[in-house]
């Protein structure tokens, strides 16, 4: 489905007739949080994160690294084998806290970054991280996004 203003080419059967329509969506028309439901985040749809998980960063750590409320703070998970994704292979590191991406900074962490991230982001697009290293300052690590297996 489109991403931004498009005519969208409805048909469907009335009975015997086959009917048809457009229909007409605006910029912005994508919007909801569907973070919820599991059938979205691990459908076939938009880019792969490059990385398994965004794990909310504890308050105590948010606080130390100066990370407004309200704003992103979560920590890749890789799993057992790393050296796989894209992420890991420009140099995002488990101790890494990403506090944006392409410069958004929702505060998303979980299920509901990884709708966000499928929603807003293309398999092949340019995928800049904003990082905090462990000693607060910032980095950006930039990758090409996978599609989704």
């Amino acid at each position: 489905s489109p991403r931004g203003d498009a005519r969208i080419p409805i048909v469907w059967r009335r009975g015997a007739d086959v009917m048809t329509a457009e229909l007409v969506v605006a910029e912005g028309w994508r919007v909801g949080e569907l973070g919820w439901r599991k059938s979205v985040a691990e459908a076939a749809i938009g880019a792969h994160m490059g990385f398994g998980w965004a794990l909310a960063v504890p308050a105590a750590e948010r606080r130390a690294l100066v990370i407004a409320d309200g704003a992103m703070a979560v920590r890749a998970f890789f799993g057992k084998k790393p050296m796989g994704g894209a992420a890991f292979a420009a140099g995002l590191r488990p101790h890494h806290v990403i506090t944006a991406v392409n410069g958004r900074s929702p505060d998303l962490s979980d299920r509901p970054f990884k709708t966000w991230f499928r929603m807003n982001f293309e398999p092949g697009q340019e995928i800049t991280l904003t990082v905090r290293e462990r000693d607060g300052s910032p980095r950006s690590i930039s990758y090409r996004a996978p599609g989704v297996e």
